[in-house]
């Protein structure tokens, strides 16, 4: 960036409102694939939010973390790999962290990532206590 007279640096306003519209793009497209039924294409998209989750706003990461999650279920019929069983229980455990701030907001979307969880495990009955 550039410097002011006082010495500040300034942000390249090009650059960040790319990178604003960038991250919005993401964000938007990795919900909207969810919805479509695009495992992959959502899980494409919530990855490249994740390393800007510290960045974006406390909110939008825990919503971001939370489609993960639930849509890490979807690949694990696929491929039932270590690494996307850690990301279910990854969401989970940012999700409880959250509903301890606001369990009306959030509660309800740790017991659906538990629920899903305990369902793939094959414990239907625990699971479906929590659904």
């Amino acid at each position: 960036g550039e410097s002011t007279s006082s010495g500040e640096v300034m942000e390249n306003p090009t650059t960040t409102n790319i990178a604003n519209i960038s991250e919005a793009a993401a964000f938007h497209k990795s919900i909207q694939s969810f919805w479509l039924g695009h495992a992959e294409r959502c899980h494409h998209y919530t990855e490249k939010m994740l390393p800007l989750k510290n960045e974006t706003g406390w909110l939008k990461g825990v919503i971001v973390l939370f489609y993960h999650g639930l849509n890490s279920f979807k690949l694990l019929k696929k491929s039932n790999t270590n690494r996307n069983r850690k990301i279910s229980k990854n969401a989970i455990t940012v999700l409880e962290a959250a509903a301890e701030h606001s369990k009306w907001n959030y509660q309800n979307k740790v017991q659906l990532l538990e629920a899903e969880l305990l369902s793939f495990e094959g414990r239907k009955q625990q699971a479906q206590n929590s659904y």
